[in-house]
């Protein structure tokens, strides 16, 4: 996971104490990436969306099966 600090002792430091945070809340089962992408990176729909989607073009273009 990029946490968008340097390659140097202090940013390893850092990466350390970062890790340490995120393995205490995998282990509570409270992770979330949301911290970490932003909030214009989330995915504005789910896969499930996606596959739905093309679901419907498909079938809409092709017919059934």
């Amino acid at each position: 996971m990029a946490l968008g600090i340097y390659a140097n002792p202090a940013g390893l430091q850092r990466a350390e104490a970062e890790d340490k945070i995120v393995g205490g809340l995998l282990a509570r089962g409270e992770f979330d990436w949301a911290r970490y992408l932003g909030e214009e990176k989330k995915p504005q729909q789910t896969c499930g969306h996606w596959v739905e989607k093309f679901k419907q073009e498909y079938f809409a273009a092709n017919g059934d099966w």
